[in-house]
This record gives structure tokens, sequence and C-alpha cells, in this order.
């Protein structure tokens, strides 16, 4: 198991399950063995499995009236509840688990449940930075020198720092868990903090960074078997991709992981679709858009702000594609009335579908609010992409104001900050939209450059379609 040959793992524990039956073994051994085995499944993402065994270990322990082992197994069980998205079941069996762990005196199990609370209130959009039950579990599997624990509670202490717009804190966080899982041993983990590491600085728009990490992360949890671990790094490695126009790579990629990620992590699936819904919008490509949008709508997600958000602007490119402006306004609708600033750097990555469909549906005022109530959280995270689309936007203001100085003026900010990131997207959008208003050769040349760019990034089906669209008009003209 430690050496995360699994097959021989199992094979091991079966004998050892048999062998324990036959010599009627006390209820605790076979717990333990129920544990080991379970944590196998669980690993290779066989929930199932990995259920039924550690709730096979939770009635051993029960009988052997052994309280600490109990709570340990009750929070095996919440853990697989967690990991199939059942956050209801998943919060009783890790509160039994931290109720019996505080009567037994057991820190270490008491430690655990507690990230794994402070998990679950995460799901649900309910969680910050200090939340005292994250940082009191961190503290006791510090006491009692639980590395590995350590490192799955900063993991999480990484996430509740990146939604609340605090990138050197996430990135810290995250280091410090990689130090610890790396310290304990467990690949796992570490391959949680290097796709943690990826996604800050995805988000942060050091995509370089981000793909190394990530791609860490891929190449470690594939070595180990660790699936789950696999799609959350393809999951973040895929948008950096597309975001340096490597749009063809980060397709594949995430073709190849949706069909994984409805077993082992349905959490990001309508992230995973939203992908490959915009970037075939972003190719003028409206039916390969249409059902992959479609299908992240349809997604049941955690009451978790970024979540819900995920959905609705799926629902907004779906309207505009279809140019059905009632389905418009009610997403748009929904989406101003989800909580922001729960996840800062999310907010960001909405702000250009948001906005941009604010303007399609005339809604100018609701438009003008957005874009200021947005530029705090834009700020304290100070990503340039998230300061191109917010520029982009106050340029089409500026437009309906009719001060079109003022508009170039954005413009060029948007282009300054999304050529220093190298996002290749926005800088299509700015240039387009610039191009639009001075028709100058400046422009025009850029956009050939950055649209050879995406078609050659391209496999031979996508690029013949892409090359045909609207959007690429401007290479078919003559030079």
């Amino acid at each position: 198991h430690r050496l995360y040959a699994h097959a021989d793992a199992i094979r091991l524990f079966d004998q050892a399950l048999e062998s324990a039956r036959r010599a009627a073994l006390p209820p605790r051994e076979l717990a333990l063995i129920f544990r080991g085995r379970g944590e196998v499944h669980q690993l290779q993402g066989a929930y199932q499995a990995a259920l039924a065994d550690f709730e096979q270990g939770l009635t051993a322990a029960r009988d052997a009236l052994d309280p600490g082992l109990e709570a340990l197994l009750e929070n095996r069980v919440g853990f697989v509840h967690h990991r199939e998205l059942r956050l209801d079941e998943a919060e009783v069996h890790f509160r039994r688990a931290a109720d019996l762990a505080r009567q037994a005196g057991d820190r270490q199990t008491l430690g655990l449940s507690l990230v794994d609370l402070a998990n679950i209130a995460w799901d649900r959009g309910m969680i910050g930075p200090a939340d005292p039950m994250l940082n009191e579990g961190i503290a006791l599997l510090r006491q009692e020198r639980d590395t590995s624990g350590v490192a799955r509670g900063l993991n999480m202490l990484c996430m509740t720092h990146f939604a609340a717009g605090n990138a050197n804190e996430a990135i810290a966080a995250a280091q410090e868990g990689l130090a610890a899982a790396r310290q304990a041993g467990d690949k796992s983990k570490e391959a949680t903090s290097l796709s943690y590491l990826s996604v800050v600085y995805v988000f942060a728009g050091q995509y370089e960074e981000g793909l190394r990490y990530g791609r860490e992360a891929l190449a470690l949890a594939q070595s180990i078997g660790d699936r789950r671990r696999q799609v959350f790094a393809v999951s973040f490695v895929a948008p950096a991709l597309i975001a340096i126009g490597e749009w063809g790579d980060g397709i594949r990629l995430v073709e190849e992981v949706v069909p994984v990620l409805q077993e082992y992590a349905k959490i990001h699936l309508p992230f995973a679709l939203m992908y490959l819904g915009t970037v075939a919008y972003e190719m003028g490509d409206d039916e390969r858009a249409r059902p992959f949008l479609a299908e992240a709508e349809k997604v049941e997600t955690p009451p978790n702000p970024g979540w819900q958000q995920t959905v609705l602007i799926a629902k907004i490119y779906r309207a505009r594609i279809d140019r059905d402006l009632t389905a418009l306004n009610q997403a748009l609708d929904d989406v101003l009335a989800v909580p922001w600033d729960f996840f800062i750097p999310d907010d960001g990555e909405a702000i250009l579908p948001v906005g941009e469909a604010l303007a399609e549906a005339s809604r100018v005022e609701d438009l003008r609010r957005f874009a200021a109530a947005r530029r705090p959280g834009v700020e304290k995270w100070g990503a340039p992409p998230h300061q191109a689309a917010l520029a982009i936007l106050e340029a089409r203001l500026a437009v309906h104001d009719g001060n079109p100085d003022d508009a170039v003026t954005r413009l060029d900010q948007a282009i300054g900050f999304a050529g220093a990131c190298g996002n290749v997207p926005l800088d299509l959008r700015a240039r387009e939209a610039r191009y639009r208003l001075l028709h100058q050769s400046e422009d025009r040349d850029a956009l050939r450059v950055l649209l050879r760019r995406v078609a050659d990034s391209l496999p031979d089906d996508l690029r013949a379609r892409f090359l045909t669209s609207p959007r690429t008009a401007i290479l078919r003209e003559p030079s």
C-alpha cells in the first residue's frame, strides 16, 4: 500500500482477511484490515468497494468497543461520501468521528475530522482562511506530528486563501503542504499540493509556472494510480493551455478526462464542460459549443457560489448562441443574484462572459454596476487576465458613453495586461475591439498572427472549421 502497488496490496489484504477470519481474530484486527483495504480502493477511485470496506470496518470497531478506532472508521466512511458529493451524509459521519475522537482523546483523528468538516463547509461556500475549525484541525495534526494530515489541512488552507484572493498566502500554504507531504512520503497529497500550486498560478495568469506544477502533479498522480488527482491536474493544466493559445492540446486533454470525471471527480465536471464549450465558442463553432454547454447546465453542483456561477455562465453562453433574449436575461438575473467575493479568482474568470452578455442584452446600467462592483476583487487578486477583462468591459462602456478616446485607452491597457501574461483569448478580444474602432494595420497584423497561432494548434478537422468561421475572416482578406 505504501509503495502504491495497488494490485498486490489488495491481494495481500484479501489473504489477511481470510486468515483473520479462519483464526477467529478479535474484531479490532478485522477492522484494521478492512480499513487498510478500503484505503487502497479509495485511492484508486473504487468508491463503492472502499465504502463497503470502511462500513464493515466500522461495524467491527463498534463490536470491539474501541471508540478511537470507531472514530477513525466513521471518518473514512464520511470521506467516501464526500468523494461522491453526498455532503449531508459525509457531514454526519465526520461529526460522529469528531465527537468519538474527543471522547477517546484521539487528537489525530479529531484533527483529521475537523479538516474534513471544514472541507464540507468549503464545498458549501461557508468558510474562509480564519475558520476556527480548520485551524484547530491543523494545530492538532501538528501536535501529533501527523505530517500527512498536516499536508491535507494546509492544502485546504491554500484553497481558502485562494478563494479569498490572497495569492501569496495561498502559495505559501501549498508550498508548506508540499513539504509536509514529501516528509510523510504521501505522494497522493504531494500531487494535491502540486495541483493546487498549479491552479493558483494559472488563475494568477502565471501560465508557465502553472503548467510546470500541473504537469508534475499529473505525472505523479499517474505514477501512483491516483485517478482522482489525475483528472484534477488535467482540469488545471487545460485552461492554461487554452489561455496561451494551445487550444488543440487543451481540448484534447479535457476530452480525454471528461468520462473519467464522471466516475472519480464529479465536482469538476461543470468546469471541464465549460472549457470545451467556451473554447468552441471562441472558435466560432456554435454547433460544437452548444452540447457541451447544455451538459454543463445539467450537472448537479454543491451549493457553492463558484460552482453555481459556472453552470449559470454555461446558460449565458448557450442563450447567446441561440439568440434567446428571454433565456439570456433570466440567466443574467440568476448569475447577478449569486453571492460574489466568496471565490474572487472565479469571479474574475466570469467578468468577461457576464459583462459581454449584459452589453448584448442592452443592460448598460447593470453592466456599469457590475464592472464597478468587480473592481475591488480584481485589484485584490491582481491577476493580469482579470485586469484585462475588466478593461475590455470598461472600454465598451466608454464607447456607449461617447468617449472613444477613453475606450482606446482602456483597450490599450487590456492589450498590455493580456500581453504581459500571454493570454491569447483576451489579446484577441481587445485587439478585435480596437480594430473596429481604429482600423489600424497594427491591430490587423497582430490579429492575423494570433489567429494563425491558434489555428496551428488545432487538429485538422477543428482547424478547418475555425478557418472558415466569421472570426477568422481577417485571415481571408487581402494583405
